[in-house]
């Protein structure tokens, strides 16, 4: 741009092609483009773009995570109406191994013979495995509660060092 002259503005970026059986509901306005996800609400936007536009933008949301520590018998009551209540899903370090094991990523090829020959998955596997099932889109929706672990201070150091710590204990 020249000095005094303000910069040309640039065009707004190309809208991706749509396939020939898609409806789209979209609205230009100042400049920018909006799609909606039906024609009611497009027309509810424009009968009041301020209301919409200059909304703040919707906070983060994070679902719960959480650890029952206990005997699996006294703690699965409570995890089945924690789960019931919240949406949680119910996760365990054994579970979670057997979650990896129905996929085919390399964790699972580094699980499978360790579990058909019967020995017991060490803890840092364990929770490589749980790593990937809190990672799962199930789990990120709506949220974890993990039964009986972590047992002992080994197994926390490596959720911790795994991040796959949860928000709360019981």
């Amino acid at each position: 741009a020249k000095r005094g002259q303000p910069p040309k503005p640039t065009p707004p970026p190309p809208v991706p092609p749509i396939e020939a059986d898609e409806q789209v509901f979209a609205a230009r306005l100042r400049g920018a483009l909006y799609f909606f996800s039906s024609a009611k609400n497009r027309n509810a936007f424009l009968a009041h773009p301020a209301r919409y536009a200059n909304a703040p933008p919707p906070t983060s949301f994070l679902p719960p995570t959480a650890a029952l520590l206990g005997p699996e018998a006294q703690a699965l009551p409570l995890a089945r109406t924690l789960s019931r209540k919240l949406g949680l899903v119910v996760l365990s370090l054994d579970e979670a191994v057997k979650w990896v094991l129905q996929g085919a990523s390399p964790l699972a090829e580094i699980l499978r013979p360790i579990v058909e020959s019967g020995t017991p998955v060490s803890p840092l596997h364990q929770v490589q495995a749980l790593q990937l099932r809190v990672s799962s889109p199930d789990t990120l929706r709506r949220g974890w509660l993990l039964l009986g672990a972590p047992v002992d201070g080994k197994i926390a150091e490596i959720m911790r060092v795994c991040s796959v710590l949860p928000s709360r204990i019981f």
